[in-house]
């Protein structure tokens, strides 16, 4: 599987990540963007998406890496060639057909958008790390039954994540959380959830849920 795929014109499509990333090689060399991410609510010019796309790039480039060492594997090049590289390696090494993985601790600030290319993936332990975002990869992850994103100071509220229908357990401890999210009501497998080490106020949580709760 290739992570950049070639079009017609000289159009390049990055689609790993949670944007759908369009961008022009000219003749010399200079990236021109065809198209602002479609995942940007901000109106941008083509100097100031270029310069927004290449920040992304540069910052999976450096969450893909951090990966890359724990597993002890080298990759050399620019965001674009590392990203490519990494994507390749995990369907190639079969990587992909894990059904557990953990990113425990690796400090990380983003997560590298392949995490999307694991379709098998039963448990996820993202936990202990620097995220303050969780990218819409992970609803990807359709047979996902165990996700802890605890320690990642993701906000008051998370992230819509219903889009997972197999969920049967959630820790999101100490994540500065300040109440239950309403989606949770939305995954129909949810037997457990830990909200421990949160900012939640009990008096607001009710009495009747179809999943065991902890605060």
């Amino acid at each position: 599987m290739a992570s950049v795929q070639h079009y017609q014109g000289g159009y390049y499509v990055y689609p790993q990540t949670h944007f759908d990333l369009r961008f022009q090689v000219t003749a010399f060399g200079a990236n021109r963007i065809r198209e602002v991410p479609t995942g940007s609510h901000a109106l941008l010019s083509v100097d100031q998406g270029l310069t927004y796309v290449k920040y992304l790039l540069e910052l999976y480039k450096a969450a893909i890496l951090t990966v890359a060492k724990q597993w002890r594997l080298e990759l050399t090049g620019t965001s674009l060639e590392v990203s490519e590289k990494f994507s390749q390696l995990i369907v190639k090494s079969g990587y992909d057909q894990w059904t557990e993985l953990s990113l425990k601790g690796f400090g990380l600030s983003h997560l590298p958008p392949q995490i999307g290319l694991f379709k098998d993936l039963k448990e996820l332990d993202i936990s202990g790390n620097n995220l303050t975002i969780l990218f819409p990869e992970l609803p990807r992850l359709e047979r996902l039954e165990v996700l802890d994103i605890s320690g990642n100071k993701v906000g008051v509220m998370l992230p819509d994540l219903s889009g997972l229908l197999n969920l049967r357990i959630l820790r999101a401890n100490g994540c500065g959380l300040g109440a239950i999210p309403e989606w949770i009501d939305h995954c129909p497998k949810l037997e457990r959830v830990e909200l421990r080490d949160n900012h939640i106020e009990e008096n607001f949580v009710t009495d009747e849920t179809s999943y065991h709760l902890e605060l």
